[in-house]
């Protein structure tokens, strides 16, 4: 049975997605998309669990929508487009909506000193280095 659905849109501020996201997309199993990053077919994937054998895929929409939007970019490159020009810190919260997590593994993320960050009141604040890192650190450039 195929349903019938309009194409899916995203707001502009949703940059990375789960693996369950791209395959409803994409209509393909977790195997085929595991197989195109490990063969490098996707650069752009970050695995953002707190355990080493664990892997919490995210992957850069853009990527998904335009691959060849995307081919030559650096990086480096891609991580100033998915942070913006203009912000030097988040909010947890906001860090938490960027990588499509909780708000507790933010926190868990923070405790393991994966992501450092700064408690100020009751809010986290997150700099903009520490994500850059974060994702660099992060990236799954081959498995």
């Amino acid at each position: 049975m195929t349903i019938n659905a309009p194409a899916a849109t995203f707001p502009p501020q949703v940059h990375l997605v789960t693996v369950d996201v791209l395959r409803a997309m994409r209509g393909i199993s977790a195997d085929a998309i595991q197989a195109s990053v490990e063969s490098g077919a996707m650069r752009f994937v970050w695995n953002i669990s707190t355990g080493k054998r664990i892997l919490e895929q995210r992957f850069w929409l853009k990527e998904i929508v335009n691959p060849a939007s995307v081919a030559r970019l650096a990086l480096s490159e891609a991580i100033a487009i998915i942070l913006g020009e203009h912000r030097s810190q988040w909010r947890g919260v906001e860090v938490a909506q960027l990588l499509m997590v909780s708000r507790p593994q933010i926190h868990r993320l923070r405790k393991c000193k994966a992501l450092p960050g700064k408690v100020t009141g009751n809010t986290l604040w997150i700099q903009r280095a520490a994500l850059e890192k974060f994702l660099t650190e992060r990236w799954q450039k081959s498995l």
